[in-house]
């Protein structure tokens, strides 16, 4: 077969847009399949401006969450990846806990809902538990954690413990933040009358030195 041939049978080809035979009706239970699956997955954005590898995150993410079964890794982006856990107790723990980084990079945990791409994920957000320590008992209370987590940023979870009572050395807060947000350093709370201020400092655990540098 000569060229011209082939260019004439490449223009003779048609692709339709149009018609049942392009079109897939998913059952409900192939759909539940793989909802099943992302239920065990997470996506992971590292925010570095050097490309950090699948080879070296695997090598170093056992370590950085205390896992304690396997933990599948792919590639789906630049410093982006979706993680299948082999256990929930893992995926809970890298949801919940951290802040979580590798090199003084932060790594931040998304769930996948849905028919989700993992590119379209906002990572614009981080979350962080913050404590509050100094606080005197008086202060202790919901409404007033709310109020101090809101000036830092949105408050998403107040930890009131086993016992459902705020009480203790210092009260911890889950706050979601801009990544551009400094955390802060402490909270200056005044009295009804105006004529006192209260200090309290703020501490963050396991940050990175990028995310600690708080607003003077």
């Amino acid at each position: 077969m000569d060229r011209e041939e082939i260019l004439k049978r490449i223009n003779n080809i048609k692709i339709s847009n149009k018609g049942e035979k392009n079109t897939l009706t998913l059952e409900q239970e192939l759909r539940q399949k793989g909802e099943d699956r992302i239920a065990n997955c997470l996506v992971t954005k590292i925010l570095s401006s050097k490309l950090i590898n699948k080879d070296t995150f695997r090598q170093h993410l056992p370590r950085i969450l205390q896992t304690v079964k396997k933990i599948d890794i792919e590639v789906v982006g630049e410093n982006l990846f979706i993680l299948e856990f082999t256990n929930p107790v893992d995926r809970r723990r890298a949801l919940r806990g951290g802040p979580w980084h590798i090199f003084n990079n932060l790594i931040i945990f998304k769930e996948l809902k849905g028919v989700q791409n993992p590119e379209t994920l906002d990572f614009s957000t981080w979350e962080v538990w913050t404590q509050c320590h100094n606080l005197p008992v008086t202060y202790m209370q919901e409404e007033i954690l709310q109020w101090i987590g809101n000036k830092i940023g949105k408050v998403i979870e107040i930890d009131k413990g086993d016992r459902e009572v705020l009480l203790g050395r210092f009260a911890r807060i889950k706050i979601r933040l801009e990544i551009s947000q400094p955390l802060q350093s402490h909270i200056i709370i005044h009295d009804a009358e105006g004529a006192r201020k209260f200090t309290y400092s703020l501490h963050t655990r396991n940050c990175p030195t990028f995310a600690t540098d708080a607003e003077r």
